[in-house]
């Protein structure tokens, strides 16, 4: 007979162990600070009386210790017996066959019986690579890093051990105009791409898709420059792209985010380009405009039939 017994379906839980395999894998590290380590008691070899558990979706409760059979490891399963009445509590050499469920919160091999350990040191003895509980990942060292994606579509894949992460997003910038042939006015700056921010919630190896915003075409001569492309990141706000710079006055338009815009392109006048929001400078008489860098807007053409600069491509930065 076990004091491990189910509690009965009609039964409800407080929120404070709603959360039960984070609270089954508390640090045996309380021993040090002359506390009972929470569900477990390795050392006298049981589990603990209050320990509640989650076993194949149906709840037990430790009514009084109960005594850990088998060799003493770092490992021990939790099987049904009696008709699912109660739970055998037994230790077992490795992790062999053992893998999370995220269906019942808790780690559990292909017969639905559940194991409790100390997921720190299961990482660091390699039976797991990464803790799936609260209080595993916090105890766990965080890895640090960046990705910076310049072009393309695709997939971002969130590292081993990562939780949060952020991302910065700016829209491909639009080129600058080309100037008409006779025009006073030399061509308008294409619009700077805009810029959006956020910090999102991932576990590690999801797949997160992306769309870099390519650069606004430099306007040919009597033309105006190109759009610049949105730059995407599922989950965050989409950084449009700049708009393209007319043959005349009208400038590109900033591109928009939820952090803000690079700039609206300039005019052109007198003998010299509009010079694209945060981008390009404008040419002077016979030269074109310049391209411009990341997300900004390509310089206006000068006078006498000058192409405008091209726009800067958008960019992803990843964090975490």
């Amino acid at each position: 007979m076990s004091n491990i017994v189910r509690i009965p379906a009609a039964a409800t839980l407080p929120a404070a162990v709603g959360d039960y395999q984070a609270q089954n894998n508390l640090l045996y590290a309380f021993g040090l600070w002359g506390m009972q380590a929470y569900p477990l008691d390795l050392a006298n070899n049981k589990v603990v009386k209050g320990a509640i558990f989650n076993v194949g979706g149906v709840l037990y409760k430790a009514s009084s210790d109960e005594t850990i059979t088998g060799t003493p490891s770092n490992y021990v399963k939790l099987t049904p017996i009696s008709a699912g009445a109660q739970c055998s509590a037994a230790y077992v050499a490795n992790l062999s066959g053992v893998s999370w469920s995220d269906t019942y919160n808790g780690y559990v091999d292909v017969s639905g019986n559940l194991y409790l350990f100390d997921e720190l040191l299961a990482v660091k003895n390699g039976a797991i690579t990464t803790p799936k509980t609260f209080i595993g990942r916090i105890g766990q060292a965080v890895p640090h890093g960046s990705q910076t994606i310049t072009s393309g579509s695709g997939n971002f894949t969130v590292p081993a051990g990562v939780y949060s992460i952020k991302v910065t997003l700016i829209g491909g910038g639009g080129g600058g105009g080309g100037t008409v042939s006779g025009n006073s006015a030399g061509g308008a700056g294409g619009g700077g791409g805009g810029i959006s921010m956020a910090t999102l919630s991932v576990t590690p190896g999801q797949t997160i898709s992306y769309s870099v915003g390519a650069a606004g075409s430099a306007g040919a001569a009597t033309a105006a420059g190109g759009n610049g492309g949105d730059t995407t990141f599922t989950g965050v706000t989409t950084a449009t792209g700049g708009g393209g710079g007319s043959p005349s006055t009208p400038p590109g338009a900033a591109g928009s985010g939820n952090f803000g815009s690079r700039g609206a392109g300039t005019p052109g006048g007198g003998s010299t380009g509009g010079t694209g929001g945060s981008g390009g400078r404008g040419g002077t008489i016979n030269v074109p405009g310049s391209a411009a860098p990341v997300g900004g807007g390509g310089g206006g053409a000068g006078l006498n039939s000058q192409p405008g600069g091209a726009g800067g491509s958008g960019i992803i930065f990843v964090e975490w």
